[in-house]
């Protein structure tokens, strides 16, 4: 399987205005060189907007990371959402750009609004793998461990333990 296959991560725009939640997911199939991006957006729970999608197809070839390198940044969050400037309307915005913060340059990728109907499986997939996912005892531990290094919440304790996504102990 490759690295990048059927990865997915939140990304919390938390400088747009207003603060805004998007969901990644990455495709690639091991015999494929093209690695497609979905950022889906919904509708800031606004339902009269409705999910939107934007969307990248992006040849490996091209791109100077390895794929490790980009799921690691994807595993770990490392990524951030631009939408040109601070304060915007992601209901009418036709192109954003995403950020995979590696060393030693940033990969930005601009993505271009798609057919969210064109995408529903891929949301489905995303959603029964976090239904289904859990943490493991020593991924919990470690979780632990850093609340009492750093001296986090319970909250915060609880955010980063529910973000963890694991397949396995």
């Amino acid at each position: 399987m490759s690295g990048l296959e059927s990865l997915s991560q939140q990304i919390h725009a938390t400088l747009l205005s207003p603060p805004a939640k998007f969901l990644l997911t990455s495709k690639r199939a091991v015999d494929d060189q093209w690695w497609r991006l979905r950022v889906f957006w919904n509708g800031g729970g606004d339902s009269k907007t409705g999910v939107r999608v934007w969307t990248a197809d992006i040849n490996l070839e091209e791109v100077s990371a390895a794929e490790e390198v980009l799921a690691a940044a994807i595993e770990t969050g490392m990524l951030h959402v631009d939408c040109g400037r601070r304060s915007v309307n992601l209901s009418t915005l036709d192109e954003l750009s995403l950020h995979v913060l590696i060393q030693p340059k940033p990969i930005i990728t601009y993505l271009t609004l798609g057919n969210v109907e064109d995408y529903v499986g891929q949301l489905i997939e995303v959603n029964y793998k976090v239904c289904t996912s859990f943490v493991s005892e020593s991924k919990y531990q470690k979780a632990v461990d850093v609340n009492v290094m750093c001296g986090m919440t319970d909250v915060t304790l609880f955010f980063c333990i529910a973000t963890v996504k694991t397949l396995g102990p």
